[in-house]
């Protein structure tokens, strides 16, 4: 940015020049930018238009990786000492149960499920 200046020092002409010059390196810049995209469109399009032409689509380029336990159910981990039907997998918010156990002193250690 360049330097700034106490606007108040200057008169009413100077102000509206200086109005007149912010007004014009706006367009400037806007200008600069539709251009920049107007070119990022026909870049994009003459790229769709190939990829189409070997039978391809945008969507086939990109592989999108999905977690190994997306969509699987988790096993639990806690267990409420109250109420053994409770069970939480540690995903996600907390389970009533499991803040008011904390809350009341239980420890996590005591709520966790151990494999046999």
């Amino acid at each position: 940015m360049s330097d700034e200046k106490d606007l108040s020092s200057l008169t009413l002409t100077d102000l509206l020049l200086l109005r007149l010059r912010v007004n014009q390196a706006i367009r400037e810049a806007l200008t600069v930018q539709l251009a920049q995209r107007s070119t990022d469109a026909k870049a994009k399009a003459e790229v769709v238009a190939l990829l189409a032409s070997f039978g391809l689509k945008p969507e086939n380029l990109i592989k999108r990786r999905r977690s190994v336990v997306a969509g699987q159910k988790l096993p639990p981990k806690y267990r409420d000492p109250a109420n053994p039907a409770n069970t939480w997998t540690g995903r996600g918010a907390k389970p009533r149960w499991f803040r008011e156990a904390l809350e009341a002193g239980t420890p996590i250690e005591a709520m966790e499920i151990r494999e046999a």
